[in-house]
């Protein structure tokens, strides 16, 4: 299988695969919804559904894009033509009216989605293959990416390019999508990782997420922008932990430590014996008791009571 994507509702999974067909699955049960989306004549690279979930769009190395009822399985009027090459992603915009295709004749199309009629002239810039092509949530932007080793944002009404390309070092890359604020990017390349940009400065935003040990082929934000998923030449699928700031990073720091250093332990560190107040509001052994609790509320009182017995 070449790409599974969910559903609206996550009731259903569609999947596109090298035997030139897209399958629909239950995703409660994993098993296949009727027959096999047949009418590609090349691999199937990528199927989605559209938001209100009631159609598909795939993308095949026939050169083309097709359009499918979600419930029926049917073909939805005529192929969309247009490419001179292998069409490797297709996506619906968030209001579901376009289309954007990618493709490795190195541009990128637009497409309106209830007739399939192509929308404006190519977006051309990119000096090699695009491997992805995806909306910015308000549907007003659109990311693209490229073998050659960059990402460009376009105007999704006019066509043209915003800002200079965003230059990936000497990799290829193989995907890029928006947060779901829309504020920030995340690309997936062939030197074994995925990185987060500015959306709107085109500048990197902290390290490299560095883990896999094969390239990269595609990477996505969770809904609330708070992780990103990565999927791996290495077999493997990766899940990253975004944090806003450093109090955020702390923050998830200590709800995750499963207890706290004792009296003794914070001696031999040479720290003070009292511990840190946190430890005792979200109740960390060994400073869980109620004797604990009494003796915070006592200091945050103005009093000096004694340091209660622990382990």
């Amino acid at each position: 299988m070449n790409s599974a994507a969910f559903s609206p509702d996550g009731k259903r999974i569609v999947t596109a695969s090298l035997d030139n067909t897209a399958r629909l699955w239950d995703a409660a049960t994993g098993q296949p919804i009727g027959e096999p989306l047949k009418g590609h004549e090349g691999g199937v690279f990528s199927a989605a559904f559209s938001p209100d979930g009631k159609r598909i769009v795939t993308a095949s190395g026939d050169k083309t894009a097709r359009l499918w009822d979600a419930a029926t399985g049917q073909p939805i009027g005529e192929p969309l033509r247009g490419h001179e090459g292998a069409v490797i992603s297709a996506a619906f915009s968030p209001d579901g009216k376009r289309i954007v295709t990618a493709s490795w004749d190195k541009t990128t199309h637009l497409w309106d989605a209830a007739s399939g009629r192509p929308i404006g002239a190519p977006f051309k810039g990119h000096e090699a293959q695009v491997n992805s092509a995806s909306f910015s949530p308000d549907g007003k932007r659109i990311v693209t990416a490229s073998w050659d080793s960059t990402v460009r944002l376009w105007d999704a009404a006019t066509g043209q390019p915003t800002g200079e390309a965003i230059q990936i070092h000497d990799s290829p890359v193989n995907g890029a999508a928006f947060s779901p604020d829309g504020k920030r990017i995340v690309i997936a390349s062939d030197d074994k990782t995925a990185r987060i940009w500015d959306a709107a400065t085109g500048q990197p935003i902290g390290d490299p997420l560095k883990g896999h040990e094969g390239v990269v082929y595609s990477a996505a934000f969770s809904p609330d922008g708070k992780r990103i998923v990565t999927a791996s030449d290495d077999k493997t699928a990766r899940i990253w932990g975004l944090f806003a700031d450093t109090q955020a990073l702390v923050d998830y720091a200590k709800a995750a430590v499963p207890r706290c250093l004792t009296l003794t332990q914070r001696e031999a560190f040479y720290l003070p014996p009292e511990p840190p107040q946190w430890c005792i509001e979200m109740e960390k052994w060994p400073y869980s008791t109620s004797e604990w609790k009494r003796w915070l509320s006592d200091v945050r009182a103005g009093k000096n009571p004694p340091l209660p017995a622990a382990p």
